[in-house]
């Protein structure tokens, strides 16, 4: 009898250890490095979707952010950023984060998919 019990008590801890490596089977956590692809999520990307987030604007439309100045960025989107206008309200936002005026912006805006550029902001 005892000998059973301890086979099912085995077999209790190592049911609970394969759930809890399916768990950890390397996705991200973080809900902000999600939903990036094909892109590896960028700690400009993950830090514009959580600003975007703060500011009750929409965040997973967003699957790329590079960005070497606070000027300057190239943005690749997903709906609701995947036409002229979200476009265009990206560009904005994107001055509002970086503390840039819209006029002194460097911006580009891809489609996620097809590469189309929605918008092209270009620094007075």
């Amino acid at each position: 009898m005892k000998g059973l019990a301890v086979r099912r008590q085995s077999l209790a801890v190592a049911t609970l250890v394969a759930l809890a490596c399916t768990a950890c089977s390397g996705e991200p956590t973080d809900p902000y490095a999600a939903d990036t692809e094909p892109f590896k999520a960028l700690p400009k990307t993950i830090e514009f979707r959580k600003w975007l987030d703060e500011q009750g604007e929409p965040w997973k439309g967003i699957t790329k952010v590079s960005s070497t100045a606070p000027d300057a960025a190239t943005i690749r989107v997903n709906e609701p950023y995947d036409n002229e206008e979200g476009a265009e309200r990206l560009i904005r936002l994107w001055g509002e984060y970086s503390g840039t005026n819209p006029s002194d912006l460097n911006v580009s805006i891809f489609d996620n998919d097809t590469g189309f550029i929605y918008a092209n902001s270009v620094a007075d």
